[in-house]
């Protein structure tokens, strides 16, 4: 649980600084705001979609997932409504990283390199603390974490 107590505070206060970032982007109007939305909404939800993607692939929505969607995002789902959002979106969220598709990463890469590099170590946390939550690492959770790891690099 330590592990993943510090992998959380990580997350967090990356999280913040690359949302200080967003910001100043957004001031810039470098960022496609009628395309896109808020950037802080838009990387919150393609963040939180990668979790519930990772969260899916051993087939089964823990306690700790769903505690893990709490203190990351504010989600406040069980379980089994985890399980039903993942029901609900799940063919955008397998395709989500999937080659030449556009992501977050990819977005950020052409408007700001280092705020990319931010980004992909965020992914990388969600991933490691994801498959930490539930006390077990199965091969087609470590499989869907590298592909999503090798999309933002």
């Amino acid at each position: 649980m330590e592990k993943i107590k510090n992998y959380s505070d990580e997350f967090k206060f990356k999280l913040e600084r690359f949302m200080t970032g967003c910001d100043s982007l957004e001031e810039a109007q470098a960022w496609d705001k009628e395309a896109f939305g808020e950037m802080d909404v838009y990387y919150t939800n393609e963040l939180a979609s990668i979790a519930i993607r990772l969260i899916s692939s051993d087939g089964r929505f823990s306690g700790g997932e769903a505690q893990f969607m709490e203190d990351m995002f504010g989600f406040e789902n069980t379980p089994a409504e985890l399980e039903d959002i993942w029901e609900n979106c799940q063919d955008n969220l397998e395709t989500m990283f999937d080659e030449g598709s556009e992501n977050g990463f990819t977005l950020m890469k052409n408007i700001n390199e280092k705020l990319a590099e931010s980004y992909k170590e965020l992914v990388a946390l969600v991933c490691d603390i994801v498959m930490e939550a539930d006390g077990s690492v199965v091969k087609a959770e470590m499989a869907v974490a590298e592909k999503i790891k090798a999309a933002v690099k």
